[in-house]
């Protein structure tokens, strides 16, 4: 953590104003996004292991003073298959709703993958049945961006499918009752990439 003039903030992870944090075992771990949650606690979410073999999504929580917040999981740094299968997956991009329970968007080896945790750092069951959501914007492989919580706790995600140049779909699909999904595309010329907005309530 910076001061206002840019300085290490000797307030801040014990003094030394770098926070950090890793896994018991861990074989390489990249941040990917942070956010701040209730209290001021810092969350933030990325990749452990390296390629080719699979990687999982890490979630760390530190307290607002940049020491590892031993409330959450237990050690303050959870790993997660979000795949549920052994597949690859990693964390792109969070965010914290308004019951402070974080939110995670990882890429899973075709799809983009939603998680919510309690405040505890478990999955949460409350969300869709076992706290992770796999879901393809269009059918294909997809690239997930940034996920978004909604004053009514709806989940907005952003990302873009990877589909043949000059390959459209239709620019709005929604799915009948009782969908939990609504989804927009936003198509430009045929020589862009296709962008896609996804809602999950």
């Amino acid at each position: 953590r910076l001061t206002s003039a840019g300085a290490l903030d000797s307030t801040f992870a014990s003094g030394t104003g770098i926070a950090s944090a890793s896994s018991p075992g861990s074989i390489g771990e990249a941040g990917r996004a942070a956010g701040i949650g209730g209290l001021g606690r810092i969350i933030a979410v990325g990749a452990h292991g390296n390629v080719p073999a699979a990687r999982q999504t890490i979630v760390a929580r530190w307290t607002a003073e940049g020491v590892l917040d031993s409330s959450f999981a237990g050690s303050g740094v959870t790993v997660l298959d979000l795949s549920t299968t052994g597949g690859d997956d990693f964390g792109v991009d969070m965010t914290v709703d308004a019951s402070n329970r974080p939110v995670l968007l990882s890429q899973g080896t075709d799809d983009p993958i939603i998680a919510r945790l309690t405040t505890a750092g478990l999955l949460d069951t409350g969300f869709d049945g076992d706290g992770i959501l796999q879901r393809s914007f269009l059918g294909g492989q997809d690239v997930p961006a940034r996920v978004l919580v909604q004053a009514d706790g709806r989940i907005l995600v952003t990302g873009w499918p990877v589909v043949p140049v000059r390959v459209h779909a239709p620019p709005v699909a929604r799915e009948p009752p009782p969908s939990r999904v609504d989804e927009v595309m936003d198509h430009g010329p045929p020589d862009c990439a296709e962008a896609a907005a996804q809602r999950a309530r």
